[in-house]
């Protein structure tokens, strides 16, 4: 394989490609995943995400003219003026909008849900899964969410909101712009080697290791906890439009980033319950065990398709 260039879009990491579409495998490391629809669209989603991200590390090392490593050699310390910042903001505010759509998902949930962008794409994608696999679980003829609501899409929203901002900044681009990223952001990088008069093939060469550990580890923690919650609302929200109850005081999957457990019903008693690997971690067999305790004290509606 080609070594990549400095400024160009570099192999992934984990190569997709090598992975057949039917084999039950998940990011990151292609882990064995419960169900192969899951790790279908982590594959598919992590493709999409990589798009903006590879767009904006074109952009940056472009707009820095960093895209030849012979040129480098042979230039002067790197430069940032008006044009550059306006062009830095553009690339930046590209890249929000490619994958997250508008700023504010919150104020526009419905507008900001069917976007053409990265992630709500693949959240439609993943919440319709969900509905899917719901249906098959309780053996309903068709599914009872058959369009989403706009109570969903605004609660939908608001969750994935908090996920992705940190005091109402978009975590995104936070980790580009923000001063307190752990190893630095891609903008503190240029800072200091404005600042130092470091020589621009060093600053390449640390700017293409930051875009390589975004692709590595922030994407991939992204994709699999944003599919998660995607399908794992998509079969609650299925769920309860089939009349299952969930359980008050009951925290449902995904439980953290790395969490593969899922949702399921006992048809006796018409109850949402934790589907729950007997390998997951401690976290998540503790939250089994407290859903098991409270549903054997929460009275169900009974089975909706029984007699």
């Amino acid at each position: 394989m080609p070594e990549p260039t400095i400024g160009g879009a570099t192999e992934d990491r984990i190569d997709l490609s090598d992975i057949g579409e039917d084999l039950p495998h998940s990011l990151p490391g292609m882990r064995p995943s419960r169900f192969e629809e899951v790790a279908r669209q982590e594959r598919s989603a992590y493709r999409a995400l990589l798009v903006p991200l590879r767009e904006l590390r074109r952009k940056v090392f472009r707009l820095l003219r960093l895209e030849d490593a012979k040129a480098l050699r042979r230039r002067k310390a790197l430069e940032w003026d008006h044009y550059t910042q306006t062009q830095w903001d553009r690339a930046v505010r590209d890249y929000l909008v490619g994958m997250q759509g508008k700023d504010d998902i919150r104020a526009a949930a419905s507008d900001w849900y069917f976007s053409e962008a990265a992630l709500p794409e693949e959240w439609r994608l993943g919440t319709r899964i969900g509905i899917d696999r719901a249906t098959l679980l309780t053996g309903a003829e068709e599914a009872a969410t058959s369009q989403v609501n706009e109570r969903f899409i605004r609660a939908f929203g608001d969750n994935a909101f908090d996920r992705l901002s940190d005091g109402g900044r978009s975590r995104l681009g936070l980790m580009l712009e923000g001063a307190d990223v752990p190893g630095g952001s891609i903008r503190s990088i240029i800072e200091e080697a404005v600042s130092s008069g470091e020589n621009p093939l060093t600053t390449a060469r640390a700017l293409s290791e930051r875009f390589d550990q975004y692709e590595r580890w922030e994407f991939t923690r992204l994709t699999r906890t944003e599919v998660a919650f995607a399908q794992e609302a998509g079969i609650r929200e299925e769920l309860r439009g089939e009349g299952f109850k969930e359980i008050e005081g009951i925290e449902y999957p995904p439980l953290h980033p790395n969490c593969a457990c899922s949702t399921t019903v006992d048809m006796e008693t018409g109850l949402v319950l934790l589907s729950v690997s007997p390998s997951a971690c401690e976290l998540c067999q503790a939250a089994l065990l407290e859903a098991t305790l409270l549903a054997a004290e929460t009275p169900g509606p009974g089975n909706p398709f029984g007699g």
